[in-house]
């Protein structure tokens, strides 16, 4: 395995020892595509797709992608014990293309929800795996360069995949299609130079049956601090997914904001988000995961904030600011992945891979709830009301995660 330190990020020559090293590898284009999904189609397209059918069900097949996700833990603990990290990575990308081909036909609901579900699930098993090709194949020094750049042609996917919802927003049934042929092509570039980790299997302890085994690893893993940091990270997504479950109607609602500016607005944050994913794998290289992730959480915190108050504000200040604070909110969701994606490898108990679905599917919990209490918000106190409840998602999760902070603050930076 090569060790090598990462090379000075700089020039032209620079950007070639880092494609030689592995920095910029090209198996990087096939998770792309999962970033195309998740972050792309799914909040855009997958809701005007189903939007006919009313909100109940809206609600219902959003719901089923992100249930999918939740299977996370399971792919990376299975991943983990028999070794097949390359085989659920691979096998994710025509899985999730037959799922979203099959979508683009299917009429009823729950014939929607089960497709829905089967690309979360690979969705999740594919974000799953390729970290662990990242914190179990190479050394810690490397974790953070090495998962910056896996998170920047994460966030290209989703730029392209908010550009293909745009184009095929009058032609769904298409704009699926392409997103499965997009899902095949991710097949062929997650391949090429895809990694090999060493398998080491387990050897469980004399008399210790299996289940006894995955009672005692998950009570290991939520009883310690990386339980703490599970909960901070959850109280998070919450926030976020919450609003960006439905930051068209309120920023319409609020600011008269029209739901085609909104796009864009989002689509501006999104790719400055992306090319800051770098910088944060090495500002927690340089500070440590611990302070990066609480820089995320403040400076969205300190967003929120803003956008609550300035709901009380109509006019043109009020669409400003609240534009404003949608670029903010998605430019600094780099720092908080960033420092908890490596948070999460350093400080688990267990396995990498079970702690990487884990962490993963915190992001699918959080959004289950963002799907559901907006529409109950809504009900009662109109949409500028998710904008609250988010705040207070994000002041839960600096109360949960401020202890865990403050515990790892004289804590060296990952490989220092």
């Amino acid at each position: 395995m090569n060790h090598t330190s990462p090379p000075p990020p700089g020039t032209h020559s620079a950007l070639r020892s880092w494609w030689r090293a592995g920095y910029l590898a090209p198996w990087f284009g096939g998770y792309s595509m999962v970033g195309l999904v998740v972050s792309g189609i799914v909040p855009v397209l997958l809701p005007l797709s189903v939007t006919a059918k009313g909100p109940i069900a809206v609600g219902l097949v959003v719901a089923g992608f992100y249930l999918g996700m939740l299977m996370a833990p399971f792919f990376g603990s299975v991943a983990d014990r028999t070794g097949t990290q390359r085989l659920v990575f691979l096998a994710s990308f025509p899985t999730a293309a037959a799922g979203s081909v099959l979508f683009a036909f299917a009429g009823m609901t729950w014939a929607m929800f089960l497709c829905m579900l089967l690309v979360g699930a690979s969705a999740g098993a594919a974000q799953t795996t390729a970290s662990m090709f990242i914190v179990e194949g190479r050394p810690k020094q490397e974790w953070p360069s090495r998962m910056g750049w896996l998170r920047l042609a994460f966030g290209a996917g989703q730029v392209l995949g908010l550009g293909v919802a745009i184009f095929f927003a009058h032609q769904l049934e298409t704009g699926w299609i392409v997103v499965g042929v997009l899902m095949l092509v991710g097949t062929f570039l997650g391949w090429i130079h895809l990694p090999r980790i060493a398998h080491t299997p387990p050897a469980p302890e004399p008399g210790e049956t299996r289940r006894a085994r995955i009672d005692a690893d998950l009570r290991s893993l939520l009883l310690s601090r990386f339980g703490v940091f599970l909960g901070c990270w959850l109280f998070a997504m919450i926030g976020l997914m919450t609003f960006y479950n439905v930051v068209p109607l309120i920023l319409h609602e609020t600011f008269d904001i029209d739901p085609s500016t909104t796009s864009l607005v989002f689509l501006i944050g999104s790719a400055i988000g992306a090319v800051l994913y770098p910088v944060c794998g090495t500002l927690a290289r340089r500070w440590g995961s611990a302070r990066v992730l609480g820089i995320g959480i403040v400076g969205t915190l300190c967003a929120f904030l803003v956008l609550s108050l300035a709901t009380f504000e109509r006019g043109e200040v009020g669409a400003v600011l609240g534009s404003l604070c949608l670029v903010t909110i998605a430019s600094l969701y780099p720092a908080q992945y960033m420092g908890a994606t490596l948070l999460a490898a350093d400080i688990a108990p267990g396995g990498e891979g079970a702690a990487m679905g884990l962490f993963n599917s915190g992001v699918a919990a959080g959004a289950i709830i963002g799907a559901i209490v907006p529409s109950l918000l809504a009900q009662q106190a109109g949409y500028s009301s998710v904008a609250w409840f988010s705040l207070g998602a994000l002041v839960a999760s600096v109360a949960f995660g401020l202890p865990l902070l403050r515990s790892l603050r004289h804590s060296p930076a990952p490989g220092t």
